[in-house]
């Protein structure tokens, strides 16, 4: 399993067009419902694919990342990497691609909630969900939408990661964002400096916000 938040981290959320009613359905998340439960299982052959999925991912190459994690649930519906996969994906096209980031979002939640009830202690993968649920937050508040129960929920993943590694750097840098999101900059300055004594390098665009704020 990989995380690929340094690729995410703090990018962004615009209104976009939408692209999903366009989009092919292998490259809609879950092949967009429609059923594959004739496929013979093989995990080998899902993980393979998950594998790859990862691969295309770190490359950048999102449209062919989700064939390949549409590919590895179709052979296991519970490959934890293929739903950790989509939430990935998800949160990219909301944050990157500026596509539909509410719906986007919304479905990235989602797909990395069912990840983590099949991983319970999986570190990195409490940290991606709780940046999926900031960056929820964070465009439910620009829309004066109810957004508190989504940093909230953050925090309480963020917490459940310290008590499973607490020298993992991007906690405190997903913590950093989440004060700094809830308006709280002197507290997301202590988290800023806490992530970056541990090797973590914040985005500029990040560290000229936050200095602008304080």
């Amino acid at each position: 399993m990989k995380s690929i938040m340094l690729l995410l981290l703090l990018q962004l959320i615009f209104y976009g067009t939408s692209f999903a009613e366009s989009r092919p359905s292998n490259e809609l998340p879950m092949y967009g419902g429609q059923d594959k439960s004739h496929i013979p299982p093989n995990k080998i052959n899902s993980q393979n694919a998950a594998d790859l999925g990862w691969e295309y991912l770190m490359k950048g190459d999102v449209d062919t990342a989700i064939k390949r994690f549409n590919q590895s649930w179709m052979f296991n519906p519970n490959n934890v990497d293929a739903l950790w996969g989509f939430g990935i994906v998800t949160l990219q096209r909301a944050n990157i691609l500026k596509e539909e980031p509410l719906f986007n979002l919304k479905e990235s939640v989602k797909y990395l909630e069912m990840a983590k009830s099949l991983a319970q202690e999986n570190l990195r993968l409490n940290v991606d969900l709780s940046l999926s649920y900031i960056f929820l937050g964070k465009e439910l508040k620009a829309q004066h939408s109810e957004f508190n129960v989504n940093f909230e929920k953050a925090a309480e993943l963020l917490e459940e990661a310290i008590v499973i590694q607490k020298d993992y750097p991007m906690i405190y840098a997903n913590l950093s964002v989440l004060e700094f999101y809830r308006g709280n900059y002197k507290k997301s300055k202590i988290f800023f400096d806490k992530a970056t004594a541990l090797g973590f390098d914040m985005q500029p665009s990040f560290v000229k916000l936050l200095n602008e704020k304080l």
